[in-house]
């Protein structure tokens, strides 16, 4: 079987751990963008979603085409998990009693405002 496009993407999304929906955003695209061009095996990404893409998925736009090129440039890392900071927590009494507040905030389901005074 031949390799597509999308068998590169999906590639290069396990090798770098995203989903598509956050290469999608790292790209700048829509986050639906490359759920629905994986959906569809007959779709092919437009040129401007091409050209975002590569750079997002650490590739050229030649590799992700055509599977030829130097590929990727450098190993892609998967993203580091997170972990509790080793540090200190101030204590209740360390911490000010008084607080400036400089702002007010105004919410409903339909509008909402947030103002920055000096008052």
């Amino acid at each position: 079987m031949t390799e597509t496009i999308h068998d590169r993407i999906k590639e290069r999304l396990r090798i770098m751990d995203l989903s598509p929906q956050a290469a999608s955003m790292k790209a700048g695209l829509s986050k639906d963008t490359l759920r629905k061009l994986l959906a569809n095996r007959d779709q092919l990404p437009t040129g401007k979603t091409l050209s975002a893409l590569a750079p997002a998925l650490e590739v050229s736009e030649q590799w992700l085409l055509t599977g030829q090129d130097s590929g990727p440039s450098q190993p892609a890392q998967p993203h580091q998990e997170v972990r509790v900071a080793n540090i200190e927590l101030p204590t209740n009494s360390a911490m000010p009693k008084d607080v400036p507040v400089l702002g007010t905030a105004a919410g409903s389901h339909h509008r909402g405002a947030f103002q920055l005074t000096s008052d």
